[in-house]
Formats: C-alpha cells, sequence, structure tokens
C-alpha cells in the first residue's frame, strides 16, 4: 500500500515497484483513507507512507495506529531531513527510509530489506509460539507425573493404614481425603446404594457437612 498525498510521486512509486514486480494493493492520500482501506479488507505487507501527511494523521501517527491494529510496519518516504522528524519517526520501528525524489535502485533496496526482515519476523514470531506451546506441554506432562507420584504414595499409604487394621471407617475418612488430595479436588465423596435401587448413602465425604 502507498500512502501519498503528492498523487505524481504516488503513481511514478506504483510504476516502479510494478516492474521491480511487487503488487500495489491500494494508493490513498490520507492516513485516515489507509485505516478504513484496511478495516474494508486491503492486506498489505509492506506500507510505503509519506511522513508529512496532509490531515488529521501525519505519517508516523498513522503508522502508530496501523502498528498497533494491524501490526503493519511501514517504509517512510520523506523529502528532506529533520532531526525532529527523524527521532519521532525512529520511535515506530520502520522497515526504512526513502527519501524523494526517489531513484529506483533505492526503492529495490529498501523494498527488498522489508521484506527480508517481515519474513524475520515471521519467522520469529513462529519459533516464539512454538516455544510457548513446548513449555505449556512441559508443564502439563510434569503435572501428570507429579499427580502419578501423589496417586502411588496415597495407595502405598492406604494400603499400609489397612494392613494396620485401622477402624473402617477412619480409614474409609483417610482413603476420602487422599483421593481428593490427590485430584486436587476441593469436595470428594463415598457413597453406597441403599437396596432399594435409589437411594445412595453418604459413607465418608470432604468439603460436605455431615449431618
Amino acid at each position: 500500500m502507498i500512502v501519498e498525498d503528492e498523487i505524481v510521486t504516488a503513481r511514478s512509486l506504483e510504476m516502479s515497484l510494478k516492474k521491480l514486480g511487487y503488487h500495489v494493493t491500494a494508493i490513498v492520500a490520507s492516513g485516515e483513507q489507509a485505516i478504513h482501506k484496511i478495516e474494508e479488507g486491503d492486506c498489505p505487507d509492506l506500507v510505503l507512507m509519506d511522513i508529512l501527511l496532509q490531515g488529521e494523521l501525519n505519517g508516523i501517527e498513522t503508522a502508530k495506529i496501523l502498528s498497533a491494529r494491524f501490526n503493519l510496519t511501514v517504509i517512510y518516504l520523506k523529502s528532506h531531513d529533520d532531526k525532529a522528524v527523524f527521532e519521532k519517526a525512529k520511535m515506530t520501528n520502520p522497515y526504512g527510509y526513502l527519501t524523494k525524489p526517489f531513484k529506483t535502485d533505492d526503492l529495490q533496496k529498501v523494498v527488498e530489506l522489508g521484506t527480508n526482515r517481515l519474513k524475520t519476523d515471521a519467522d520469529r514470531l513462529i519459533l516464539v509460539t512454538e516455544l510457548k506451546n513446548e513449555i505449556v506441554e512441559r508443564h502439563r506432562i510434569e503435572k501428570k507425573l507429579e499427580m502419578r507420584v501423589r496417586q502411588q504414595d496415597a495407595i502405598a499409604l492406604l494400603g499400609h493404614n489397612a494392613l494396620l487394621h485401622i477402624d473402617p471407617i477412619e480409614h474409609m475418612d483417610e482413603v476420602v481425603k487422599k483421593v481428593a488430595e490427590t485430584l486436587d479436588n476441593e469436595f470428594c465423596k463415598v457413597l453406597k446404594l441403599l437396596p432399594d435401587g435409589m437411594n445412595m448413602l453418604l459413607l465418608s465425604g470432604v468439603g460436605w457437612m455431615m449431618v
């Protein structure tokens, strides 16, 4: 996408980019139009943005919005060197700068650098996403292993207590507590089906008021 309020410059850029094999998705003359175009579905990979746009939004302000809302980065077009403007533009982390009037060789270089950086950023994002997924999966496996260890410890303790001929009710309460702790559950209960086949008798429980 080309965001340039000088139509002659914009058309010249379009012709040069097409000769270099690039597709220009749109040409707009203001930051507001650029935002509206993208909201309508225009999806450029790079945006060539005039720093000193006319209108409510200049090029730098527009670039900030494009970055925040659409994750797009720009190549700035500038007609002269202004240190104060450059410092502000630098804060938006652009892919490059092109001085007007531009030369085709300079345009080719800055766009190639921009597309290469775009690919690098995309590859880095994929790598970060894969690392995050790997960390989540590792935590899941560690949690599962921890749960198994706790289950084995609980089974061993309950088996040991059973051999000691502990009171059945006391042993049942211990079983329920250990099961709840092992499963990280706040509530756990053991029920017995009564002979009528419909009602249940609470034998032991954790987290319920025993009446």
